[in-house]
């Protein structure tokens, strides 16, 4: 999330902007552009976090479907 130019655009629209987090990029990175956002005057800014990548599968586990299969 390094498109500062496209961040700095889309604050300025005022529609709400949904930001979805890579596979690649971090925790900090991806709340820091959601802040790049809001600083820019666009208070309407949502959050996806798009999966996660497990240590034994090189496959994307999708966060809700791994909590949904779950047994305590």
């Amino acid at each position: 999330m390094q498109n500062f130019s496209l961040l700095k655009r889309v604050a300025e629209c005022g529609k709400p902007v949904l930001l979805k987090r890579g596979m690649s990029t971090s925790i900090q990175e991806w709340l820091l552009s959601a802040e790049y956002v809001l600083a820019g005057g666009n208070p309407n800014v949502i959050l996806c976090e798009r999966g996660i990548r497990h240590l034994r599968d090189l496959h994307p586990l999708q966060t809700l479907d791994s909590q949904r299969d779950f047994r305590w």
